[in-house]
């Protein structure tokens, strides 16, 4: 029995839009698929992030601030990180461009 899935209707930017639709004709696929795809790809995180909040609804005090103060340094590790992968994702986009001349 093929069994239905709710759907959610999405608003995107035209520049998200753009890529997505980009992205599904490259892959001879659906925006729908694409966006999926992106979303099931994020889900653990996701999945932690709202355990996370959920718990820290029912912190103490002083939890809450020592949490404040692991995710601000946990999100300048991050950000430092994900600035160095970009920087080496464009370089490795650099040279695949310099290939397809």
């Amino acid at each position: 029995m093929n069994e239905r899935k709710p759907r959610v209707a999405v608003t995107l930017s035209d520049e998200a839009r753009e890529v997505v639709q980009r992205l599904a004709t490259l892959e001879n696929t659906s925006m729908s698929k694409i966006v999926t795809g992106i979303v099931e790809s994020f889900l653990p995180t996701a999945r932690q992030l709202a355990d996370l909040g959920e718990a820290a609804q029912n912190a103490t005090a002083e939890q809450k601030a020592r949490l404040t103060a692991l995710m601000e340094q946990v999100e300048a590790e991050v950000l430092g990180k994900a600035d160095d992968a970009s920087t080496a994702f464009n370089d490795v986009l650099g040279k695949a461009g310099g290939i397809l001349k």
